[in-house]
């Protein structure tokens, strides 16, 4: 890795660790700012990177190749790509960005089909429903928007958040959104009419991330109170707390069978903990602050993401 002043852009790569023994057996070249986001292909055969650097790039998820680079956007600071996701059948790429969009590309050849127009702060997250129809938007204006994925055209506002809406999730189901804010809550949404359900309090600093449980009997936050969160997606009752960062969490994800959860935090650590004890199972080390995390569908690897770079953890011995 690239270090000192030069103004000069430099590659922040991405890293292929392998996660029992903390060795690192791979090194790819790639974003050249942070990267924000990062998300599995449904059939587990890409990663879809965000970044800084205004682009998303598409990886090889068995040998890290780099299949596509989409430069999102080339208005410097706006062109910031925050998030992106896969639409359940991989066909399309969602992402968020600085300038207050988001666009759809179609994810084999990176070319653009729509972008979507409607919020005034700039979108800090998104996702796809389960059945591929809508997606959601989480912004800096304090609302979170569903789009219709086909046509581009807003379905719903969601307002009710104090202050920025960070990211968001539909549960497996499809019929509730999950989101995060910067008000130190998470908030329950009816998908279908844009109705508030639920608050959920308890953290005491924003909360960078939230995630349904495969099951969507659980959701799963990560805040800069240092803790990870689980509440029951019913009632809104605090379950869980997850104590052991030393900074501020920003990533959390259950694993594909509900047994896992992984954090990622700014102490530069990737944590992998039973989903239903505050046991840790795994702590893994890097450099600098870390964004985003998300386990493969066999859940023998995971993907994590921050201020230097992209890396990929093989987790099984």
């Amino acid at each position: 890795m690239a270090t000192g002043s030069s103004l000069l852009p430099t590659t922040i790569p991405l890293r292929v660790w392998d996660a029992t023994n903390g060795t690192k057996h791979l090194t790819l070249a790639g974003h050249t700012e942070r990267v924000n986001g990062c998300a599995y292909s449904p059939d587990g055969q890409w990663i879809v990177s965000a970044s800084d650097d205004n682009t998303l790039k598409v990886w090889d998820a068995t040998n890290g190749t780099e299949h596509l680079t989409i430069v999102v956007n080339t208005g410097g600071l706006f062109g910031k790509v925050m998030g992106c996701a896969y639409s359940p059948d991989g066909q399309w790429i969602v992402s968020a960005s600085y300038d207050r969009t988001l666009r759809m590309w179609d994810a084999t050849i990176g070319a653009q089909n729509v972008t979507l127009q409607g919020h005034t702060g700039w979108v800090m997250g998104c996702a796809y429903s389960p059945d591929g129809q809508w997606i959601v938007s989480a912004s800096g204006d304090r609302t979170l928007k569903v789009w219709d994925a086909t046509s581009g055209s807003e379905r719903l506002t969601l307002e009710g958040h104090a202050s920025l809406v960070i990211s968001c999730a539909y549960s497996p189901d499809g019929q509730w959104i999950v989101s995060s804010s910067d008000d130190c809550t998470l908030k329950v949404w009816d998908a279908s009419s844009g109705t508030e359900r639920l608050t959920l309090a308890g953290h005491t600093d924003l909360v960078y991330r939230c995630a349904y449980s495969p099951d969507g009997q659980w959701i799963v936050s990560a805040s800069y109170d240092r803790t990870l969160r689980m509440w029951d997606s019913t009632s809104g009752t605090e379950h869980l707390a997850w104590k052991g960062h030393q900074k501020g969490v920003n990533g959390c994800a259950f694993s594909a069978d509900g047994q896992w959860i992984v954090s990622a935090s700014n102490d530069g650590t990737i944590k992998v903990w039973e989903a239903q004890t505050s046991k840790s199972l795994v702590v893994l080390r890097v450099e600098g602050a870390l964004y985003c995390c998300s386990f493969s569908i066999d859940n023998e690897h995971l993907i994590t993401c921050g201020a230097r770079g992209l890396y990929f953890l093989r987790l099984v011995q």
